[in-house]
């Protein structure tokens, strides 16, 4: 990804936590983009101040931070960031497929169609089926790539990530069910 974003020469940093360099993965690949590149290493200097690093590289312009790794490192940088308007927090944590449930419907507001969603099917793999070109990366709930705008219905977000699936107006359709009334309706 590092590799990417310079290649398209985008703003960006890279803060790579772990225990020592002997344990951190990729640093080679990271060499040509080290300029862009904090490791810390939690042995020698302690656990680092997410908030205050942030602060001093994005400057005050609006920033998306993504945030990977274990639980409470993500539920901590999403807590320390939430109610900022100058920056988006996603993360991703990797979890088991989570199962799918019961049969229910689904309306797509824009196109006025209605579909019914199997038990054991995601909603993803039925608006595939049916030409509805979403993207989709993991098809687990973690990448949070297929985000999906919910108008109306009760979920069960079925997903891993952190600080998106307390909203109420989106959804991942590849792990998302219905809850109650067995419809929800996506913008769509």
């Amino acid at each position: 990804m590092t590799l990417e974003l310079a290649e398209r020469e985008s703003s960006w940093h890279l803060l790579y936590i772990g225990s020592s360099r002997q344990e951190m993965a990729f640093l080679d690949h990271l060499r040509s983009v080290r300029e862009r590149v904090t490791i810390w290493e939690t042995t020698l200097y302690g656990r680092p101040n997410i908030p205050a690093l942030v602060s001093e590289w994005i400057g005050g312009t609006s920033t998306t931070l993504y945030c990977c790794g274990p639980a409470g490192l993500i539920e901590s940088v999403s807590s320390d960031f939430s109610g900022r308007d100058d920056l988006r927090v996603l993360s991703e944590r990797f979890a088991a497929t989570p199962e799918l449930g019961g049969s229910f419907e689904v309306e797509l507001s824009r196109s006025g169609g209605r579909i019914r969603v199997p038990a054991g099917v995601s909603v993803l793999d039925v608006l595939e089926e049916r030409g509805v070109d979403i993207p989709w990366s993991c098809r687990a709930g973690i990448c949070g790539t297929c985000e999906t705008p919910l108008i109306a219905g009760r979920t069960d977000h079925g997903d891993s990530l952190v600080g998106l699936t307390r909203a109420d107006d989106v959804c991942f359709p590849c792990v998302v069910r219905a809850v109650d009334d067995d419809l929800i309706v996506l913008d769509i």
